[in-house]
């Protein structure tokens, strides 16, 4: 694991610019082989070859070399683990080839046609992102 810096900001960092951060970092960092690592394992989530995103902190620290941004992933993981998964949420791509149904598939279908037959319009019906993890 790199070392991380202290960062210069000790005071509370602005998380609307974190998370902005978090977004650009998610979408842009790319691998040695020149891949869009993350947004090519958030494919990967989406066609459920895999269950999890690991990001790693060297990943973040090496991503346009902010090292205040990596000192704060690294002091405060709740806090960004939350951010995190809310950018993962909003660039969670639909899948790109067929998938089987599962239980929480199932569910949720459930759920959607019991808010309709209730009267509300399916694009009325949110389901938390919380939810839709698996």
């Amino acid at each position: 694991m790199a070392d991380i810096a202290v960062p210069k900001n000790r005071g509370f960092p602005d998380f609307k610019q974190e998370y902005d951060k978090c977004l650009d970092f998610l979408k842009g960092f790319k691998s040695e082989s020149g891949g869009f690592k993350y947004m090519n394992a958030l494919q990967s989530v989406a066609n459920r070859e895999q269950a999890t995103i690991e990001i790693e902190i060297d990943d973040i620290k090496d991503f346009k070399d902010d090292l205040d941004f990596s000192s704060n992933v690294a002091n405060n993981a709740h806090t960004y683990t939350e951010m995190f998964s809310k950018a993962i949420d909003v660039l969670m791509p639909e899948a790109d080839k067929q998938v089987d149904l599962d239980v929480h598939d199932v569910l949720q279908n459930h759920r959607m046609n019991n808010a309709v037959e209730g009267g509300a319009f399916a694009e009325e019906v949110v389901t938390p992102p919380e939810l839709t993890r698996r």
